[in-house]
């Protein structure tokens, strides 16, 4: 490796640090080896209630039940948040429409920098890519979402966060804390 990109490499790391937001001492993540695997969902049945309507055929006044019109489940509209990183030294943010399907963040000066892929609403992965100063910045793991009426966060873990320049590279595992932050709809401003 040529001598003057060795003394690059401190500089790529440095960016990478200060570029990455602090960890929240409070919210600790457990280290990947400690991490398990999700239980597997069970499924609750609801007894069966008596029919209060019929769409059965009802010749003259012998019916007894009133006739189903209407009757239908909605569910309701997914919820759309602004997502934000909480601490570093930029942040990284957009919109999601929903938590259940692919969404992209930018920031640092980098668009789509961040992808999540939700296995669930609850959880998934991510991945992020991009230059800085000079620098490839790669990276991904797993996360956590935690949501409820007023909002909620995106914790990830088991990061693997890398930094490049000049064929020298260097990684840590900082991760990184999101804020959930409800809008009327997705693209909307909070």
């Amino acid at each position: 490796m040529h001598p003057s990109f060795r003394r690059c490499l401190p500089l790529a790391l440095l960016v990478l640090a200060a570029c990455s937001p602090k960890p929240d001492e409070q919210s600790a993540v457990p280290a990947p080896d400690a991490i398990s695997a999700p239980a597997p969902a069970t499924v609750a049945v609801a007894p069966q209630e008596e029919r209060k309507c019929s769409d059965d055929p009802q010749p003259g006044e012998e019916g007894k039940l009133p006739r189903c019109v209407g009757v239908a489940a909605v569910p309701p509209p997914p919820r759309a948040f602004h997502i934000a990183s909480e601490g570093g030294q930029c942040v990284i943010e957009g919109d999601a429409c929903t938590l259940e399907k692919p969404f992209k963040l930018s920031g640092c000066g980098i668009k789509d920098y961040y992808t999540f892929t939700p296995a669930s609403a609850g959880a998934g992965s991510f991945t992020y890519q991009g230059n800085m100063m000079g620098a490839r910045v790669s990276g991904g793991g797993g996360y956590t979402v935690d949501v409820g009426e007023s909002g909620g966060t995106i914790q990830t873990a088991a990061s693997r966060n890398c930094a490049g320049a000049g064929g020298v590279a260097g990684c840590n595992g900082i991760n990184i804390r999101f804020k959930l932050t409800p809008i009327a709809a997705c693209g909307a401003a909070p």
